[in-house]
């Protein structure tokens, strides 16, 4: 379902409200500074200008902590049904006080990159995309980072993207390396590894480099692709073609999961140059250095194609949410953020109502965060389970401040 930004997708129209048994306002620490954003789902994190990650809203696994704070009540036909959730940001466990530099979440499980070079991840493990062997026969779910061997300060990383069921990593000699989805890696069929436990028997636990001489400064992965954005701006990608995700103006229909289609990356048919990037699902969508969107995938056009956004100053981010129809936010260099309208109006963005500037954003299911240019979260959209992380359960159509942290 498409709504101008800040409208709400109800979904089923369920009913939803939050239990809390008692609020201690002496519990609160004190206010964060922070430098992104990161969302997926029905929740969120964000990270400070220390290095630390906080994470609210009412996805268990993906919070990054044992230590889940309030109970969410979610009303349907057959009465209510408890979640565990937290309302206000809630510092992601470590060892040793470690700082992070970045992370990224998949659709079911987060990585991040420590200070030291090392990956630490979380969340589901059906496909190896966290690092490890999965365990036949069970969830494979870790509540808490922990470190894996990946990358270490012998080979450190230095950039973490992550997609449905994959993660890719770029290391700060340049080269980048994938692990999880096959399709993701940039290997021939055969030489696709399975490791016992993995979904479908197909899964590749250890980091495959990706086939390039580029080196990328940023990446973005989606369901079965992957894109890399180098320093001069070009835009490679590799993986998965069936939806013309990767921008070569090639369509590869008999590809699937577990065969790449490209098993090298190929530059994007339009080279740019460009100053960002961001992957979902089968779609790519890529702002340009003159301030424009381009957008390929998803079934539609097989090559970068300019959007026609009106209404919004030059973009320098975006961001896209494939839902069943594609929904999205740009940010522009002014520091607004603007959204898509409802089918068919794709190219008529809805300015976000607020008197905050806006430096990153990133968004779940139903809602958006945004880091103002003075280090605050703002969020709007559904809160049934605390994602916008006020510390209480009322959506909001425009932009909220998330609250302070809970004291760790």
């Amino acid at each position: 379902m498409r709504a101008p930004l800040g409208l709400m997708m109800l979904g089923s129209l369920q009913l939803m409200a939050c239990t809390w048994a008692g609020e201690d306002l002496t519990a609160l620490a004190d206010r964060v500074n922070y430098t992104n954003v990161y969302a997926t789902g029905n929740v969120a994190c964000g990270r400070s200008s220390e290095g630390k990650i906080y994470c609210w809203g009412g996805t268990a696994n993906l919070l990054g902590t044992i230590q889940v704070t309030d109970t969410c009540e979610v009303f349907g036909d057959l009465g209510g049904t408890d979640y565990e959730c937290t309302k206000r940001p809630l510092l992601v466990w470590n060892e040793n006080d470690l700082r992070f530099n970045t992370m990224a979440f998949g659709l079911q499980h987060a990585c991040a990159i420590g200070s030291d070079g090392t990956t630490w991840c979380w969340g589901d493990n059906q496909m190896g995309e966290r690092g490890s062997t999965p365990v036949a026969g069970q969830t494979n779910a870790v509540q808490v980072p922990y470190r894996s061997d990946l990358f270490s300060d012998a080979h450190p990383a230095s950039v973490v993207s992550a997609g449905a069921d994959a993660t890719c990593a770029i290391a700060v000699d340049g080269t980048t390396w994938c692990w999880g989805q096959p399709s993701v890696l940039t290997l021939a069929g055969d030489a696709v590894k399975g490791a016992p436990g993995c979904t479908n028997g197909f899964c590749v636990v250890l980091p495959t480099q990706v086939e390039t001489t580029s080196h990328y400064v940023a990446l973005g992965v989606g369901r079965s692709h992957a894109c890399g954005l180098t320093g001069a701006g070009a835009i490679e990608c590799w993986g998965s073609d069936a939806s013309g995700q990767l921008g070569d103006n090639q369509m590869h229909p008999n590809c699937y999961d577990q065969m790449p289609c490209s098993p090298m990356a190929v530059p994007v048919a339009y080279p740019g140059p460009y100053v960002s990037l961001t992957v979902s699902d089968d779609s790519t969508c890529a702002a340009g250095t003159d301030g424009f969107l381009f957008c390929w995938g998803g079934g539609g056009p097989k090559s970068p194609m300019k959007v026609p956004v009106t209404g919004v100053g030059p973009i320098v981010e975006s961001v896209i949410i494939n839902a069943g129809n594609q929904y999205e936010c740009v940010l522009d260099r002014n520091g607004a953020i603007s959204c898509n309208g409802a089918a068919p109006n794709y190219e008529v963005f809805t300015k976000v109502v607020s008197t905050s500037h806006y430096q990153h954003l990133a968004m779940g299911s139903g809602f958006t965060c945004a880091v103002t240019t003075g280090g605050d979260i703002d969020c709007w959209g559904m809160n049934s389970l605390g994602q916008l992380g006020t510390g209480t359960t009322m959506n909001s159509m425009t932009p909220v401040r998330v609250s302070n942290p809970y004291r760790d």
